[in-house]
């Protein structure tokens, strides 16, 4: 009860229902990549999967109904260095589902989910604006990366990837442990975050423009 219980705080929200605009931007937050056995390919690690599954589908909608501008920002560096980055591996596993590679966009240096929104927004600042922001990660992980991303004056509309539930049971199980392990990384993040905003110890936050 109590992992379903720390789940559902992270994951409650409204339904998103998404109106497209003029010109959109589907942005990706890395997840860090996996290494193949036997060879050396890289993959996208398995919370990430379901990001790029969704930001591919989204793509294929707003093409369908807007027939304008839609364009996927790739998120992520090498933190773990594995040769490669993971815009650079996702953007590859968007290329195998049918994206056009112009309508790719890539931020490769960031190392965590905070470099993230300011390299993503630095990189917003270099382009054409566009109309629709849609942030898209795993639904734990959604209400730190929206935090972190208006902190850097980045409105973005937040869509959920997937939605984890726990298994209930009467004994311990060790993927309960293992759920209530990332409910539990995303609350000491945000609550890191307003504790370094304390301090002074983050960057300013940027007045959305």
């Amino acid at each position: 009860m109590l992992t379903q219980w720390s789940l559902t705080q992270l994951q409650r929200g409204p339904k998103i229902d998404v109106n497209w605009k003029a010109s959109n931007l589907l942005i990706i937050l890395g997840s860090g990549t996996t290494r193949l056995p036997y060879h050396d390919d890289l993959m996208t690690s398995i919370p990430g999967v379901p990001r790029v599954l969704k930001a591919a589908r989204l793509y294929f909608d707003c093409k369908e109904k807007n027939q304008r501008s839609c364009k996927i920002l790739a998120t992520g560096g090498d933190p773990k260095k594995n040769g490669q980055s993971e815009a650079a591996v996702m953007a590859r596993e968007l290329l195998d589902l049918n994206i056009p590679n112009e309508d790719i966009l890539l931020e490769d240096k960031s190392s965590n989910t905070f470099l993230n929104a300011k390299f993503a927004r630095e990189y917003l600042k270099t382009k054409d604006p566009f109309e629709g922001i849609y942030l898209i990660t795993s639904g734990t992980h959604l209400k730190r990366s929206l935090l972190y991303f208006e902190h850097f004056g980045v409105r973005a509309t937040g869509i959920p990837s997937d939605n984890l539930q726990a298994d209930f049971s009467i004994l311990p199980k060790s993927s309960n442990i293992y759920l209530l392990d990332i409910a539990l990384h995303e609350y000491i993040g945000i609550l890191r975050y307003h504790f370094y905003n304390f301090m002074e110890w983050n960057e300013p936050k940027v007045i959305s423009e």
